[in-house]
């Protein structure tokens, strides 16, 4: 939850609250699914996949052309 509170603010910010919006819906429903075909008798807890989505976002956030964000190699 405190990832999503200080990451959310930057990332909608940038991109807008309709887009950060579906980005976490799509997330959490490709998470949700690709977790229950892979690991179908195990339950899911948390927002992880979120949580990882808004950290790849906000690498991306002061990106220049032709260059690679330090937070982006740190995150990869």
């Amino acid at each position: 939850m405190c990832f999503i509170l200080l990451l959310g603010p930057m990332v909608e910010e940038k991109y807008g609250s309709r887009a950060l919006l579906l980005s976490i819906a799509l997330t959490a429903l490709v998470s949700g699914i690709l977790h229950s075909i892979l690991f179908p008798h195990v339950g899911l807890l948390g927002a992880s996949g979120v949580v990882f989505m808004l950290i790849l976002l906000s690498a991306f956030t002061d990106v220049s052309e032709g260059e690679i964000p330090l937070t982006l190699i740190l995150v990869a």
